[in-house]
């Protein structure tokens, strides 16, 4: 299973286990923001970047983040005997 931990700037905490995709919002040319996507075992590879809106997609529940307020985001491989 793989967690996505968002730390924000105010002390908060979000996590998602169980992460099936992650997405950052990217400046774009001509002032259009694209759109970089990881799934699966990629997200443990992704290179999140802290001030950008992130979404993370676990099997039951849904974060999004805008891109000011994040400090850190951390992806982590979580086995059976972790849990």
């Amino acid at each position: 299973m793989i967690r996505v931990t968002i730390r924000m700037r105010n002390g908060l905490e979000y996590t998602v286990d169980d992460v099936q995709k992650v997405s950052q919002l990217v400046p774009g040319c001509g002032g259009k923001d694209e759109v970089e996507t990881a799934c699966g075992e990629e997200v443990l590879r992704f290179q999140f970047v802290p001030w950008r809106t992130t979404i993370v997609e676990g099997r039951a529940k849904i974060c999004s983040v805008a891109s000011l307020e994040i400090e850190a985001i951390e992806a982590e491989l979580i086995t059976e005997k972790a849990r």
